[in-house]
């Protein structure tokens, strides 16, 4: 008669569960079961009143961490993390250092050389801060500066909580991973930020320098009011981009004289303008980010001639009639 594979396992556990003394009756399974090589339940095992009741977290804790060992009817424990260090005795149980680590533990009874068989748990340890990855790219942001927030906490860690953010000196603010965080106002701005883990252990602060250039420049150029009588007249043209990327290039029309010229720098750039009559001066300016202060036009007046009096008065004598 052939035996089916699971009759014959069957068969023999229950052989070996026979054949076990006396003393290891009260968990026949113990030497079937395997624990791991450092630890084995040799020792007489205590009866049910003795328990090892021992509470671990199944989730991530935050580094250094105690485990504070508790039963009923017990007079010690005896525990070890892994199979490297050897054998410990206390109740308590410090745990160090990152990762996820085998703690052995078990109880003795009372009054008595007896032992409740050892127990393994998994003890989840995060003493390592996550890694800020945000960057900033060093350019002129056109209108908005939209900057990525991100970090990791590496491999076998609690993993990244959040995000937190601090604008120009404000109050930190938290932020979600791998959220957008939109900067729209003209100017050089600070922004510093940091990660913190699923068990509170943080990054340090990381500063960055963010640009944004949402305004164009200002055209400051101005003429002299109404006519001079002086032969030519020098305009500087010249403009402001506060807070900006900068001026950068200027350019100017006289469009009576035909003449023009594009100037690169932030200036100011003087004009020359000379000759009798009116003028028309046309100065455009364009910052770091391309914008441009749009062309402004104005009017220069040169009269250098002075004025004839043409009046002629009769040689003659005239008569005069009263009224």
């Amino acid at each position: 008669m052939s035996v089916k594979p699971r009759t014959r396992i069957f068969l023999l556990m229950l052989a070996v569960t026979l054949a076990l003394p006396a003393t290891a009756s009260a968990n026949p399974w113990a030497s079937i079961f395997a624990l791991p090589p450092c630890v084995a339940d040799l020792d007489p095992l205590a009866d049910a009143a003795t328990t090892d009741d021992t509470i671990v977290s199944s989730g991530w804790v935050k580094g250094p961490h105690n485990v504070t060992l508790r039963g009923t009817g017990v007079q010690g424990f005896q525990w070890r993390i892994g199979c490297d260090d050897g054998v410990e005795i206390g109740a308590t149980a410090q745990f160090t250092g990152t990762g996820a680590y085998s703690f052995l533990h078990r109880a003795q009874k009372s009054g008595a050389n007896e032992w409740t068989p050892w127990k393994e748990d998994v003890v989840k340890i995060d003493s390592t801060p996550p890694v800020d990855d945000t960057t900033v790219p060093a350019i002129w942001h056109h209108d908005v500066a939209t900057i990525t927030l991100t970090g990791n906490d590496g491999v076998g860690q609690s993993g990244v909580s959040h995000m937190v953010y601090e604008l120009d000196g404000d109050t930190p603010a938290p932020a979600g991973l791998n959220q957008p965080l939109k900067i729209t106002a003209n100017g050089t701005h600070t922004l510093r930020t940091k990660v913190v883990d699923m068990v509170g252990n943080e990054s340090a602060w990381t500063t960055q320098i963010v640009q944004v250039d949402s305004a164009g420049p200002v055209d400051t150029t101005s003429v002299p009011a109404g006519w001079v009588t002086t032969p030519s007249v020098d305009v500087n043209v010249a403009g402001t981009d506060a807070g900006g990327s900068g001026v950068t290039q200027i350019e100017w029309q006289l469009v009576e004289d035909a003449r023009s010229a594009t100037v690169a720098g932030a200036g100011p750039v003087v004009v020359n303008v000379s000759g009798e009559g009116v003028h028309t001066l046309r100065t455009r300016l364009t910052d770091g980010d391309l914008r441009t202060s749009g062309w402004k036009v104005q009017a220069v007046r040169i009269d250098t001639v002075l004025p004839s009096d043409n009046t002629t008065v009769s040689s003659a004598w005239l008569n005069r009639t009263r009224t």
